[in-house]
């Protein structure tokens, strides 16, 4: 049986913003281009599904050029409808079939530090990575990691450590699975230089295989 536990309250912006990244980038294969430094498009199909202008008290969604602007989660949830409306989905999920899991439940068979995946396989992923966070963290000196299931110092680890204090052997077995503390995807952390595009093949390799619940 899951167990319920305690988690600090997210303020209505930090709720959106989860939100929105788990939707947007869940259900569609999406790339992204800094618009201004307040301003992301994001493009689906070659087609723009929305624009978000990011203020200090509210998201403006702009829906084919009409503005709404979103301070909670009821807002939220008409602006999801209004792209439901617009676009069916089209992301495909990830084959499952040879799935390992992380105790937060990264996705260890897509992750680019683990040991098991091939040479080949890994090149792409520092690719993607790179062209995303920048190359800087995916050297020939990049850590290698067996699986946080297989290792002895994975008590160690901030991002499932409150499902550790409620005797929980991983994320997964939380009723509150997925949430932010097993992978970050939100709006603010995609702003980029303006001009600066991020393509959805990217998003699709160096995010979603991280993010507990999107893969």
């Amino acid at each position: 049986m899951k167990k319920k536990l305690q988690r600090k309250e997210k303020s209505p912006l930090q709720q959106v913003s989860e939100a929105f990244g788990r939707f947007v980038y869940g259900q569609y294969v999406v790339g992204e281009t800094a618009v201004s430094d307040d301003e992301i498009a994001f493009d689906c199909g070659g087609e723009e599904l929305l624009r978000v202008q990011v203020h200090e008290d509210r998201y403006d969604i702009i829906i084919d050029g009409e503005g709404i602007p979103v301070t909670g989660m009821e807002a939220w949830e008409t602006v999801k409808q209004r792209v439901l409306a617009k676009k069916e989905p089209d992301r495909v999920p990830f084959p499952k079939e040879t799935a390992v899991y992380s105790r937060c439940g990264t996705r260890c068979d897509l992750c680019v530090h683990y040991i098991e995946i091939s040479n080949e396989f890994r090149t792409e992923l520092k690719r993607h990575l790179g062209n995303f966070w920048g190359p800087e963290d995916f050297g020939d000196d990049m850590m290698l990691c067996p699986g946080c299931f297989n290792k002895k110092d994975s008590k160690k680890c901030g991002k499932h450590r409150h499902a550790r204090k409620q005797g929980l052997s991983s994320c997964m077995e939380c009723e509150n699975y997925p949430c932010g503390d097993c992978g970050h995807v939100n709006i603010q952390i995609h702003l980029r230089e303006t001009g600066n595009t991020i393509p959805a093949d990217v998003i699709t390799w160096a995010l979603l295989p991280y993010v507990g619940g999107l893969n």
